[in-house]
């Protein structure tokens, strides 16, 4: 609420001083704070403006001559400093390179002043997820939701859009009668003006502005029981999906994990979820209303690696509540302390109350390795934009997570829980930063050292075990061979004399270390459980450590490892391939050693192997691999999808694709077990009338089987097929899904990938139409799994003429160096193919 009293010539010389823009800094001074800040905002579901005002109540920690906060995309109106009983208009500025918007004033400002901001602003269109934004489902009803990670809260009202700073938020909505809003707080007061009405929310706690959340919209409410804590599900009335029944189950086991291991308690009230189609996102940790994409909801005939998957998203978003909500990061180069703390307890938690569901929570390491190379961005490094952090959303998840597992390894669990709780009692309520957490351990653990060596820097190192001068010697090297990087690694080795086993723990910093104290004779296993977030070879021509010697954590650490030696031509990939026939003929079909084996052969079908070299391959594994499978068990196992697509879509077995058939037309979708590898061995074989017929099913009003068909349609046969995927794509259909990555389903094929990119080059306008512009850059992506010459000039051409979209020509250089580096570490694989 704006003041009205002060003194008129004040506000002439306010009026009359002129403002210049120098953006000396990419943050906002430190001297700045806003303990509390009011916000209304007019909204209408269904227009594209919406109106707002704001009051933010300034602390001031030293005199200071100016007043700014951040703003994006806003049409500021009218701004107005209420300081020491006087009201001041400010005239309106822009905001500088990082929307910080700055007002010098030709006095000094001391302790505390109050800024009244009237301003205007956008409603993204659905997909968008920036800001307020449309969000999609079915039918004609509106729903308003908000993404405010990262530095999108400007896009809604000014702010210290800043996670360093923490605010106590109140926010009263105008809104038409008859919707519904939801906020982190629940409404203290509804008023009804005519056709209007006004709600306004209870105060927030102390939170940053990542955090904050907002809906409006037409919701069905479902308690959610067994939760520990009050909790409500809110779903869209025009979203046809039912709320998991374990989701209450699993919020109660999460708080209850994190709450005991941390010696901390839940924070708040209540814990909400708004779930909905969001986009991109899986989930959003808001405070008090986590958002969940219902695309990440399990069917009724989900796998347990699908449950995996779910439970470990609640857990991780539950998790932020100490790591980011009570714990928040100073800034964003310390981001991983958000994500991979999150990520990393979220797995404790999973594995704690699901012991024998742990084909999402083992080795993260092995997601994290492919995206860590030349072009990753370091983990910590310098952040002054959102820009800054594109790109690397997955590595905060997956290397931030298996650096704090080789952590835990090096320092023991007892002394990595004890730091736990330290980090989380010492700044509760407050910020903190990487140093803060690596200078609670001892010392003499240098864990410091070990966390700067992996944060600062990409890529990891290949640790090399050789023999020199009869003596055993550890050497180490950049994986890609950056020159000049040096890792420091805490390592676990096993020691097998031929009687018993001993294990060693030591520190790898220097260029190459002599192993102390072991025979030279001794086999000597690296990594055995697979916790350590580097490669490494044996070169010691040292007997091979016994199988039977080896647990099954050492077993899949071992065959991760070895892959990817094979795909570098480190081992030899015919040998390796034949290794992993053999595993898939004499393990469970179930197991996880099975599960692993064939994920990497239908891989290879997509990146390793070439088109002109994929019916040697085929022919090398159908002599090799049992030609009839129990279908009808298989298909109830965990393994079954993986099993039906080798065969189905790749080594085009006629029996994989009759039972896919059979299968199919002998119940409804809905309950087909690995229904989007049943309906991709279909589209993969199907005529032009059988996929028409496929694309079809999409009318059902079924969402998951939708969202199947989408994942799953992109599997075509030939290149009609990719013009009629791509035409639906884009075609009214769809326009509630998101459909920009799945562009890339066609250019799995390496035969197909030209007939993509033409799509592509013919249909700019009509995809630019539809995809929301900040996503648009991302589009080179859709051809990230190419790895040949021919591909990298495919890529260049296409974008061509794309690269006005802004971000884009940065995402087309990296997959182009991804492909150039697939390229060349395939070379020796390529030419064992060539031999088979």
């Amino acid at each position: 609420m704006a003041y009205k009293s002060g003194a008129a010539s004040f506000v002439v010389l306010m009026v009359l001083f002129a403002h210049s823009v120098l953006a000396a800094d990419y943050r906002i001074a430190k001297a700045l704070s806003v303990p509390q800040q009011q916000i209304k905002l007019t909204i209408t579901p269904g227009e594209r403006t919406f109106s707002g005002e704001t009051k933010l109540t300034y602390q001031l920690s030293q005199p200071i001559d100016y007043i700014a906060y951040h703003a994006l995309g806003l049409t500021l109106e009218q701004v107005e400093l209420a300081y020491q009983g006087k009201q001041l208009s400010l005239p309106v500025v822009a905001a500088d390179e990082f929307d910080i918007v700055r007002h010098d004033l030709p006095f000094t400002l001391e302790e505390s002043a109050e800024l009244t901001i009237r301003f205007t602003g956008l409603v993204g269109e659905v997909g968008s997820v920036q800001g307020l934004y449309e969000v999609g489902g079915d039918g004609d009803l509106t729903t308003l939701f908000t993404q405010f990670q990262e530095m999108e809260a400007r896009r809604v009202f000014p702010a210290l859009d800043d996670p360093g700073i923490k605010t106590t938020f109140t926010l009263t909505l105008d809104i038409p009668a008859g919707l519904q809003a939801l906020h982190n707080t629940r409404p203290v007061k509804t008023q009804q003006q005519g056709n209007r009405q006004l709600i306004r929310f209870a105060p927030t706690p102390k939170i940053n502005t990542d955090v904050l959340a907002l809906a409006v919209g037409e919701f069905n409410a479902t308690e959610l029981k067994g939760a520990g804590v009050p909790a409500t599900a809110y779903m869209q009335k025009n979203v046809r999906q039912s709320v998991p029944a374990e989701l209450g189950t699993l919020i109660h086991q999460s708080i209850s994990y994190l709450s005991d291991y941390l010696n901390s308690p839940f924070p708040y009230s209540r814990l909400d979820f708004f779930i909905a189609p969001i986009g991109t996102l899986a989930g959003m940790e808001n405070v008090s209303l986590i958002a969940l994409n219902t695309n990440q909801l399990p069917g009724a005939d989900a796998s347990q690696g699908e449950l995996c998957r779910f439970r470990k998203l609640i857990a991780h978003e539950v998790a932020h509540t100490w790591f980011g909500h009570n714990v928040t990061m100073q800034w964003y180069d310390d981001y991983w302390l958000n994500e991979s703390f999150s990520e990393f307890f979220a797995a404790k938690a999973v594995a704690h109350y699901y012991p024998d569901n742990n084909t999402c929570t083992y080795t993260p390491q092995i997601r994290a390795f492919d995206g860590d190379n030349h072009s990753a961005p370091a983990l910590k490094r310098i952040v002054r934009d959102r820009t800054d952090n594109e790109g690397i959303g997955g590595l905060y998840y997956t290397k931030g997570r298996a650096l704090l597992n080789m952590l835990e390894a090096h320092v023991g669990d007892t002394t990595f829980k004890q730091v736990m709780r330290q980090y989380v009692e010492a700044h509760q309520g407050g910020h903190a930063t990487t140093a803060d957490f690596s200078g609670l351990f001892p010392k003499s653990l240098r864990v410091d050292e070990i966390v700067n060596s992996y944060l600062t820097q990409p890529g990891y190192p290949l640790i090399t075990l050789s023999k020199q001068n009869d003596k055993l010697v550890l050497s180490q090297q950049s994986f890609h061979d950056d020159t000049g990087r040096r890792w420091t690694t805490p390592l676990q080795l096993k020691f097998w004399d031929g009687h018993r086993i001993r294990t060693q723990r030591l520190i790898l910093s220097e260029a190459a270390m002599s192993l102390p104290q072991v025979g030279a004779q001794d086999a000597i296993l690296i990594d055995p459980a697979g916790v350590g977030y580097f490669r490494h070879i044996d070169r010691s021509a040292n007997p091979r450590f016994p199988v039977d010697q080896r647990i099954m954590a050492d077993r899949l650490a071992d065959m991760d490892n070895q892959e990817a030696l094979t795909k570098t031509g480190l081992l030899g990939y015919t040998h390796y391939i034949q290794g992993l026939i053999e595993l898939l003929c004499t393990q469970p079909a179930d197991s996880l050693e099975a599960s692993k084996a064939l994920d990497i052969l239908k891989d290879a079908f997509v990146a390793q192997v070439p088109a002109h070299l994929q019916p040697q391959f085929v022919g090398f594994l159908a002599q090799r691999l049992p030609k009839q499978r129990p279908w009808q068990a298989l298909i109830t196992q965990s393994t079954g999808g993986s099993w039906l697509e080798l065969y189905g879509l790749y080594l085009k077995s006629p029996e994989a694709i009759g039972f896919a058939r059979k299968y199919a037309a002998s119940r409804p979708l809905a309950q087909l077990q690995h229904r989007a590898s049943v309906l991709r061995v279909l589209a993969k074989n199907s005529s032009n009338d059988e996929y028409q017929d496929l694309l079809k099913l999409f009318s059902t009003d079924n969402r998951p089987i939708q969202e199947d068909l989408l994942d799953s349609l992109g599997y075509v046969a030939n290149a009609q097929q990719v013009s009629l995927f791509y035409d639906f794509l884009l075609s009214e259909a769809t326009r509630s899904f998101v459909i920009d990555y799945r562009f890339q389903f066609p250019a799995f094929q390496p035969r197909l990938r030209p007939v993509a990119a033409r799509y592509m080059q013919q249909h700019k306008a009509q995809i630019q139409a539809r995809i929301p512009d900040d996503q648009l850059q991302w589009f080179p992506y859709n051809f990230i799994t190419g790895c040949s010459e021919q591909d990298t000039a495919l890529l260049r051409r296409t974008f061509a003429d794309w690269l006005t979209v802004a971000g884009l020509e940065k995402k087309l250089a990296i997959v182009e160096e991804h492909i150039r580096s697939c390229h060349r570490d395939t070379r020796k694989a390529r030419d064992d193919i060539a031999a088979m």
